[in-house]
């Protein structure tokens, strides 16, 4: 059997080369939105960091999800590709490798984005701290708490869109099984548009419940500013998680490989 530590660099080994491709056409691409600047001399200017941040943030939407979707893209084939699904490990441990193995390789893109963040911030301290504790005045020491919520919060929304797409992608390959073999791509497209308009459907429903919840712990506490996101991370994931033990289980009973 094998084991899990295994299957995860196995796992990861295509996604590095994916997230790799996209890393570097993001830097790729920066370099190239810095010629006009670099033309015209601003860019050697003591606001260099300043203009070379602004340019990496204009683009790290476009790195972001771009890694998002070629990654999801992967995942949701390893459930269906006899190379990944052949390999001796149980469902769970396959499951959860390619989970992580996902997530690892999308913090990697979110790294590389922070770095020019950090560069700013090492040219411009002064500047910085400034501006923090004017926008933060009376709170800068639970600045900290505020940014761990909001990254909770990222990585509770991406575990929990990974879930329902692979819940989405297992109850659509598991439905069309029932159906006859002709015509299996029409179906799958109609199943597909029904289970998206239930999982939106859900999700609105989700936020606002969330979003009374949030009102009501600072009605209780008034600290909604640090432990509403927390508590946001908190649904999302544990939602998630329930999400993941019903895709385990499709992944168990009602998925094949493709043959």
């Amino acid at each position: 059997m094998t084991s899990f530590r295994r299957m995860n660099k196995v796992l990861l080994t295509d996604k590095i080369k994916t997230v790799g491709w996209i890393i570097s056409a993001y830097i790729v691409v920066i370099l190239l939105s810095l010629l006009p600047d670099m033309f015209n001399g601003s860019f050697f200017s003591k606001q260099w960091s300043a203009i070379l941040m602004q340019h990496a943030m204009s683009w790290s939407w476009l790195a972001t999800l771009l890694a998002f979707i070629f990654l999801t893209w992967i995942s949701e084939k390893v459930y269906t590709s006899n190379r990944y699904r052949l390999i001796p490990v149980s469902d769970t441990k396959l499951y959860l490798s390619n989970i992580l193995s996902s997530l690892i390789a999308f913090i990697l893109v979110s790294l590389v984005e922070l770095i020019f963040v950090l560069i700013f911030y090492l040219f411009n301290m002064k500047q910085v701290s400034t501006i923090l504790s004017s926008s933060f005045s009376g709170v800068e020491s639970r600045v900290w708490l505020l940014l761990l919520a909001l990254v909770l919060v990222s990585l509770a929304g991406i575990l929990f869109w990974w879930a329902m797409i692979s819940l989405i992608h297992l109850l659509t390959t598991a439905i069309s099984r029932a159906l006859p073999a002709n015509h299996q791509t029409l179906y799958k497209i109609i199943i597909y548009i029904v289970l998206i308009y239930i999982a939106i459907w859900m999700f609105n429903k989700l936020q606002a419940w969330i979003s009374q919840l949030a009102y009501l712990q600072y009605m209780m506490y008034s600290s909604s500013v640090y432990t509403g996101p927390m508590w946001t991370a908190l649904i999302m994931f544990v939602i998630a998680v329930v999400i993941s033990a019903v895709n385990i289980w499709l992944l168990n009973k009602e998925v094949e490989t493709k043959q």
